[in-house]
């Protein structure tokens, strides 16, 4: 398609916005499935995810529908706020977020519209257009994204800022992947000996090695929690540590695990505890969303973070999977078990105000002084 055509449907397209309440959720989730089949999306737009979001949020967040003539072509869900920071107030936006951190924990990647592939640009163009142009918003933000959409959302008349910009990793499986040997050759020679090390340290200490899948939403809500254990003991900031984060985790995994959109996997040395693996399952690719490992093993050659995620590659590729994404993050382990890499950022637009400037440049000789201070 033509960029003069795009131009033309994004002029002719209609925006309806509706106030999204639990009473009018089944609506919603009709008009949002209509345009799944047609749409070029991940996990993280499909309904699974959005309605996860949707039923836990206690924000007030907007549906707003995209129609070229009678025909829904794309949609997207907002979240109005006000953005405070000391004297500068101004009116924001979030797509498929809140802007607010308790409840973006949950942390969405592969942020997009849902839209009809050739309506695609048209329909982030159009929103881009509407949120400042109907709604009157000073910032609009649009994220974590891949940066080839994000790149198109630019434009010469608003301030355009990356606040955050990180690499994603994954690598493309193949059905003989599912031979633990046959994988191993893909990793270079030293993830290979860390991984042959680890793998016999185990067993030799510990006995047998072996993956399993939680078999109802009972286990899977139970290895999540597990999870938890492991995943709190590691990071300070960890997401079990808020309500908000586990009552989304607690809706999506009771209503997609049946459905196969959600796996998680317990890794084991006879009766060790190596890890758990949160992951989701979408349209071939199985999207890594977060561990527990168990660290608590000494000794350089137990590796349990690599290690598992090799078994759990070679597991999913037995299941005829095609990819396994570890989502972003620049990660060692991560860049040493993938064959692919992609960008990804959090894109700010803001209107070009004396008030958003001033932020602009009070941002900057923050960010100058703290350099200043740190080379000191």
């Amino acid at each position: 398609m033509s960029r003069e055509q795009e131009n033309q449907w994004q002029m002719m397209l209609l925006v309806e916005e509706k106030v999204i309440d639990q009473k009018h959720l089944a609506e919603i989730e009709v008009l949002w499935r209509e345009l799944t089949p047609v749409s070029d999306h991940h996990f993280f737009t499909s309904w699974w995810w959005i309605g996860a979001w949707l039923r836990t949020s206690v924000c007030d967040p907007r549906l707003l529908m995209f129609y070229h003539g009678e025909n829904l072509v794309g949609a997207a869900c907002i979240h109005y706020s006000e953005f405070k920071r000391n004297a500068f107030v101004w009116t924001q936006a979030n797509l498929n977020r809140t802007g607010e951190t308790d409840f973006d924990q949950v942390w969405i990647e592969y942020n997009d519209v849902l839209a009809h592939p050739d309506y695609q640009l048209a329909v982030r163009q159009k929103l881009v257009e509407y949120v400042f142009n109907v709604k009157g918003v000073a910032e609009f933000r649009f994220g974590l994204s891949l940066t080839t959409a994000l790149e198109s959302m630019e434009s010469n008349e608003l301030e355009c800022e990356f606040e955050f910009r990180t690499k994603g990793y994954l690598l493309n499986l193949r059905p003989e992947y599912a031979d633990f040997e046959q994988l191993l050759p893909v990793f270079s020679s030293n993830t290979r000996s860390q991984i042959r090390r680890s793998r016999k340290a185990y067993s030799n200490s510990y006995g047998e090695l072996e993956v399993v899948q939680a078999a109802n939403v009972g286990e899977a809500l139970d290895f999540f929690d597990h999870a938890g254990r492991f995943h709190q003991r590691k990071w300070d900031d960890s997401g079990f540590q808020n309500r908000n984060f586990k009552s989304f985790h607690h809706d999506l995994i009771a209503n997609a695990f049946d459905a196969g959109m959600v796996s998680l996997l317990k890794v084991t040395a006879g009766d060790q505890e190596l890890a758990y693996l949160y992951n989701f399952i979408y349209r071939g690719r199985v999207y890594f969303y977060l561990s527990g490992i168990n660290y608590d093993l000494s000794g350089n050659q137990f590796k349990p973070g690599v290690l598992s995620h090799t078994l759990a590659i070679s597991w999913y590729a037995a299941q005829g999977l095609d990819v396994y994404d570890f989502l972003a993050g620049d990660a060692r382990y991560k860049r040493s078990l993938s064959d692919t890499e992609y960008d990804m950022a959090l894109l700010s637009l803001k209107k070009k105000t004396i008030k958003t400037s001033a932020y602009k440049l009070l941002k900057r000789v923050r960010t100058q002084v703290k350099r200043g201070l740190n080379n000191n």
